[in-house]
């Protein structure tokens, strides 16, 4: 299972979002030994060092052992027997140096090509939806939630992993 965790901006929204979603993340897990996820964190444009160090504070006190620090790629047996659950990617080269937690950013992939040789390029790679409609789709469906429209596309999204 592998999750983008997009990071919104503005800057006061930052900890507050990551803190909820990774605490959810991390409660499901609690009830799931055997699942192992890839978080990505992403698309921090305009993000300082001193809100990197504290998203990295809030990811390390709320993880905790389920982190499994950068390295050899590990195979399931060994995680589950350290008890460690989680692989951080992250995209920040100044933290990427300084948290060894920290493996570096996974390529992603956009789900909009009709074939998996365009899409996988030989390495570890995610691919997902993009849940960006055109503004067409938008004004015909003013009240849908971002919920919702997950909802609407994973039929899809499923479809396009299954052929691949």
């Amino acid at each position: 299972m592998s999750l983008c965790v997009r990071i919104p901006q503005p800057v006061c929204r930052v900890a507050v979002l990551g803190e909820n979603t990774l605490t959810e993340i991390l409660a499901w897990l609690e009830n799931q030994p055997l699942e192992v996820v890839i978080l990505t964190y992403r698309n921090f444009q305009g993000m300082m060092e001193d809100l990197h160090e504290y998203l990295m504070g809030c990811i390390k006190n709320i993880s905790g052992d389920m982190l499994c620090p950068h390295g050899e790629v590990p195979i399931l047996c060994q995680l589950w027997s350290q008890g460690q659950q989680v692989i951080l990617s992250y995209k920040d080269e100044t933290s990427m140096s300084q948290h060894e937690e920290l493996w570096p950013s996974i390529p992603y992939w956009w789900g909009n090509q009709n074939s998996s040789p365009s899409l996988v390029p030989g390495r570890l790679f995610m691919t997902g939806i993009n849940l960006t409609e055109k503004l067409e789709f938008v004004l015909v469906h003013p009240a849908w939630s971002l919920e919702k429209l997950t909802q609407w596309g994973l039929p899809y999204l499923c479809a396009w992993v299954r052929d691949q």
